[in-house]
């Protein structure tokens, strides 16, 4: 069962502007390149499309990119501060500035990710449901059951692959990672196209 936390929502843009101008360093970006290598298990190798939900200054998709050049890429954010650098660190991937609560997704992919981003909604169910009309499959990270429940942005914790069964899971993984052994939960959920 999802828990909520009881901090205020964080989800501004004024707060991801300050998060992508001042806090954001090389080594933190290193630290969570380690998500996306996992997302190789996942991914098919071909010409496919693929939308990041919170995709920040893109440099998970730039990484991804470099393994899987024929995907067309797109990277969503509410930050215009993670999308202009975004922009400038690859013009191969379409970035937009996109606000998930508040608007909806208009074209279908093969692939959406949502990667260590559902943590900080308090309505996550709500993205995942505006998403997975718009996929084939629907690939989630978000830490695994209490891993980081002190986190301060993180406004939903505990999550479990029992948490998504209302949804068609078609594969997950459970994985450690790093000196602190953050536990994250991969989730791939079976699209509506």
């Amino acid at each position: 069962m999802i828990e909520k936390t009881n901090i205020d929502n964080i989800n501004t843009i004024e707060y991801w502007d300050s998060f992508y101008k001042d806090i954001l360093t090389e080594e933190t970006k290193n630290k969570r390149l380690m998500y996306y290598e996992d997302l190789k298990l996942f991914l098919k190798k071909g010409s496919y499309s693929l939308l990041e939900i919170g995709c920040g200054s893109g440099y998970g998709l730039n990484y991804l990119l470099s393994f899987f050049p024929k995907y067309k890429i797109t990277g969503f954010d509410i930050s215009s501060i993670a999308i202009d650098k975004a922009k400038k660190s690859n013009n191969k991937i379409s970035f937009e500035i996109f606000d998930i609560l508040k608007q909806s997704i208009i074209n279908n992919y093969d692939y959406i990710l949502i990667i260590q981003t559902l943590e900080h909604f308090d309505c996550p169910f709500e993205i995942i449901d505006k998403c997975i009309e718009h996929c084939k499959y629907l690939i989630i990270s978000v830490p695994y059951k209490n891993a980081m429940k002190n986190e301060p942005s993180h406004m939903t914790t505990n999550y479990t692959k029992e948490g998504f069964d209302k949804y068609n899971v078609v594969n997950y993984k459970v994985k450690k990672y790093g000196k602190r052994r953050r536990t994250i939960l991969y989730i791939v959920l079976k699209g509506e196209l």
